[in-house]
């Protein structure tokens, strides 16, 4: 189904779990079934206030605000085939980094969507009304406690993959007010008779599920699912974590961000409406607003805002960036067995060469004193053998011993003769044997007198078994000598999870380059003339770097280091760049 209003492409699916589908892009929007109905009337020629009526004759109650804001969402997730006009401003100072930001009403009902991920709903019991918000969004909305910065709001923010500019946040304030989300600024609100208070975690398990939150919002599905395993084996019945994962496996993309839905737009509408007091935290109609603004003293007002018009500011473009350690070599298990990592300190770079962790040879050096021993012995009784062989004393014997073995060869070659002769030789074969046997019997005789003369058999037996013994402790030495694991190249150790018994080839750790990190970024088509040696990067609260060699490869795709950096893993920055200077006007026009 394609309502007239969509873009081309652009789909309305119904059924259980109504959304939007991109046939294009491939992006898709999940819906409320009230926001379905709604969209199945729009069309491109229709106003909030008409589809209003339209819903409500078809026996769905909504209100004109609440269509204005989905029109407006819509419009900015590329979805509607015309944007719809901005909504009115609800006018305040606009939010600065220092300043404290509003309370969200304790008093209101959060709860996700049964019917539609990655939605939440919000009651208010006092309007009998309600709103649909993104998860992000509710996530942001549960941080507006009258407590934080807007500085300290957006790093937290970041730490669970939401970027959230000081613009967008402003926006999303507003929208909130708009709403009637906010608490009166100076009233106190009953905090117990609100959202009863999740249960406390621990440090490793809001690690654990901050990380994976971050990798799931940042396209890393794959990745978050390890980190929930891993939170799971320590917390298995921890509620957020096991429907987070329910959701990443099922089908979870939603390519819509927050700053996508609350970055302001400059328009006619909002200038000079911040600084009018009858417009802070009410909600009022296109004609009051309208009654407002022509009681303004047009003759300053006019000449000002033909000079703001004119006025140059400058443009720029603010996107969230990944930072990840720059990787120098992986270390690996040499071979199976336990291995004791040595303990470096906190952020201590190591040189090629270096040892990095130990393998547990007791039982290898147990096995190598235990074959020293058996080989000590046969090597004493090899010393023995040949001490008491002198080759003086049984000379004699062996030439008797070497006349015998003859005699027996020639016996035997005789009695063979005979047997190819068959029955004519009967009488000689049987001679023949019996010269055999006897000469036999002969060898063996003077045989036992050689070997206990000389002990040869022995002595080569024992040589064998010392040669077998020296083979052994060669090997097991090699084995303790190699048992210590080496830096392959220079830089920080980054050691893997430990585990009691490693396989050959399993990764240790890594080594990363110390005080650098890798920077990536998407740059938007639509920011032409970037300025990229001008670009700022702003981290997270405590840590520092500077922004180094940024460049745009291909795609799109914005790479760079940052140097004399603390160690950061898996986190977001913001990247802006500088995209040049145009005059007011032409900034609203475009």
């Amino acid at each position: 189904m394609q309502p007239s209003g969509l873009r081309s492409g652009v789909e309305l699916e119904g059924g259980e779990h109504p959304r939007l589908v991109d046939r294009k892009s491939g992006r898709h929007l999940e819906l409320t079934a009230v926001e379905a109905k709604i969209l199945g009337l729009y069309s491109a020629d229709t106003n909030a206030v008409q589809l209003v009526d339209r819903a409500r004759a078809q026996g769905v109650a909504v209100e004109p605000m609440g269509v204005g804001v989905l029109l407006d969402r819509l419009a900015r997730a590329g979805f509607l085939a015309r944007v719809p006009p901005p909504r009115p401003a609800v006018g305040r100072r606009p939010l600065r980094l220092q300043d404290a930001v509003p309370m969200f009403r304790a008093d209101l009902h959060v709860a996700p969507s049964p019917t539609s991920p990655g939605l939440v709903e919000v009651a208010d019991p006092v309007r009998k009304r309600s709103f649909t918000l993104y998860d992000f969004e509710a996530s942001v909305a549960r941080m507006l406690d009258g407590r934080r910065t807007a500085d300290e709001l957006i790093e937290a923010a970041g730490h669970i993959g939401i970027p959230v500019t000081l613009h967008s946040l402003d926006g999303f304030v507003r929208q909130m007010a708009a709403y009637g989300f906010l608490a009166p600024a100076g009233r106190a609100v009953d905090r117990t008779a609100s959202r009863p208070e999740r249960r406390r975690w621990t440090p490793d398990v809001r690690e654990l599920y901050q990380s994976a939150l971050r990798l799931f919002r940042t396209g890393k599905g794959q990745e978050a699912l390890e980190y929930l395993s891993a939170l799971l084996q320590v917390d298995p019945q921890n509620a957020e974590a096991l429907e987070l994962k329910q959701r990443i496996e099922g089908e979870p993309s939603i390519d819509i961000d927050f700053e996508i839905l609350h970055e302001p737009e400059a328009t006619e509408d909002t200038v000079g409406t911040p600084s009018d007091p009858s417009f802070d935290g009410v909600e009022l109609s296109q004609e009051e607003l309208s009654v407002v603004r022509s009681k303004r003293s047009w003759a300053w007002l006019g000449g000002l805002a033909a000079l703001a018009l004119l006025f140059p500011v400058s443009t720029s473009v603010q996107l969230p960036c990944q930072l990840t350690l720059v990787l120098v070599a992986k270390v690996a298990a040499p071979r199976d067995g336990a291995v004791v990592l040595r303990p470096l300190p906190a952020g201590a770079v190591v040189k090629a060469g270096d040892p990095l962790a130990t393998y547990d040879t007791r039982d290898l050096a147990a096995a190598l004193a235990a074959a020293r021993q058996r080989l000590e012995r046969s090597q004493a009784e090899i010393a023995k053998l040949q001490r008491k062989a002198h080759a003086g004393s049984t000379a004699k014997l062996a030439a008797k011993r070497a006349a015998k073995k003859r005699a027996l060869d020639q016996a035997r070659a005789r009695e063979a003769a005979f047997e190819k002769a068959g029955k004519k030789k009967r009488r000689q074969l049987a001679k023949a044997k019996r010269a055999a046997r006897a000469a036999e019997t002969a060898f063996k005789a003077i045989d036992r007198k050689y070997q206990a003369a000389t002990g040869e058999a022995a002595l080569a037996s024992l040589q064998a078994a010392s040669a077998r013994d020296q083979a052994q402790v060669d090997d097991l030495g090699k084995q303790i000598a190699a048992a210590t694991v080496t830096a392959p190249a220079a830089g920080l150790f980054v050691a893997a999870p430990p585990a009691p018994h490693v396989a050959k080839g399993q990764e240790l750790g890594r080594l990363v380059r110390p005080g650098v990190l890798g920077l990536s970024a998407t740059l938007p088509k639509s920011a032409t003339s970037p300025a990229l040696a001008e670009a700022t990067l702003r981290l997270p609260a405590g840590h520092e770097g500077k922004l180094q060699g940024l460049g745009l490869a291909e795609g799109g795709q914005l790479e760079a280091s940052v140097v004399d950096a603390t160690p950061l893993e898996a986190a977001t920055g913001t990247l802006k760049i500088p995209t040049g200077r145009l005059p007011l006007l032409f900034r609203l026009l475009k």
